[in-house]
């Protein structure tokens, strides 16, 4: 999942074989504003965007999500949550990320794994 969203997205396209305006028409939108996704103009996209490039594009919704960098009302209280409970720890590890990105991919990498079902 190293890839950007707007390339996801463009070549989901392709192969699916759509124009920007047939895409744009099956998902209600404006061709300008699909060509904008895929340039990255229009950032970051609604999650109802998501939900409907992920169903017309037959891509993993969640791992649009995370590629636009959206997160639920959901995940934000549990972020929350966490961030109380372990305010030390989650400040220290984001320091720790930030200034070894090599050790934040490998844990970012790790947790996808997890939930692809890769870590029973």
């Amino acid at each position: 999942m190293n890839q950007r969203f707007s390339k996801v997205i463009y070549q989901a396209r392709k192969d699916k074989r759509y124009s920007q305006r047939k895409l744009a028409k099956l998902m209600g939108v404006s061709h300008t504003y699909v060509s904008k996704l895929e340039h990255d103009y229009d950032w970051p996209p609604s999650e109802k965007v998501i939900e409907s490039l992920a169903h017309h594009l037959e891509l993993d919704e969640f791992e649009l999500k995370c590629l636009a960098y959206r997160f639920t009302a959901e995940d934000k209280k549990i972020s929350k949550e966490l961030l109380k409970k372990y305010k030390r720890m989650m400040s220290v590890l984001h320091r720790y990320m930030w200034n070894n990105p090599d050790f934040a991919l490998k844990v970012f990498g790790e947790v996808m794994e997890n939930l692809n079902g890769g870590g029973d």
